[in-house]
């Protein structure tokens, strides 16, 4: 092989090496945290119960040990998960924790927002893992209880100065 191609070629090789994954466990998420119409400038209506959801994702060649997670929040917020479709020692179906996520796989965590009254609620979910990058990362819960429209226009249960409006002045609501 002439020399030039040669130095061609290792120069290329070198080059793609810039991108491996970290070698220790690595935790991302897909979303922030879970904003039930906030970073819309939208609430939900009293009784409802909308779901959202993030993914815990597994990012390092080693796999992510996912120990907790821990809910700090009023009882308008539930959390269901982690589940993962493949994560299971068998390939299967996993859900609970702790879990353990092989590289480049996630786990879902959905959270169920039913406020019960007109007025802003805040909360967040800690994620536990060994990943090397954030040991105890923090989800940010947020909704807006309000109040049902009526037949004929008003509101039921909503003071006329009652000013429960979704906070839209910081981003992510």
């Amino acid at each position: 092989m002439p020399k030039k191609l040669f130095a061609v070629a290792a120069l290329l090789c070198a080059c793609g090496s810039g991108n491996a994954l970290p070698v220790q466990p690595q935790i991302s998420t897909d979303h922030p945290g879970c904003f039930f119409g906030t970073d819309l400038c939208l609430g939900t209506y009293i009784g409802e119960a909308p779901i959202n959801s993030f993914r815990i994702i597994s990012g390092g060649q080693q796999p992510l040990t996912v120990q907790s997670l821990t809910l700090n929040a009023p009882g308008v917020f539930t959390m269901q998960g982690p589940n993962c479709l493949s994560c299971a020692p068998d390939g299967g179906a996993a859900s609970g924790t702790p879990m353990t996520l092989p590289s480049g796989q996630y786990a879902f965590v959905q959270v169920v927002f039913t406020p019960t009254d007109v007025q802003k609620y805040i909360g967040t979910i800690t994620i536990t893992s060994n990943a090397a990058n954030n040991p105890s990362l923090v989800e940010q819960l947020r909704g807006v209880g309000v109040a049902p429209p009526i037949p004929d226009g008003g509101v039921v249960g909503t003071p006329p100065d009652a000013g429960i409006t979704p906070d839209c002045t910081s981003a992510g609501g």
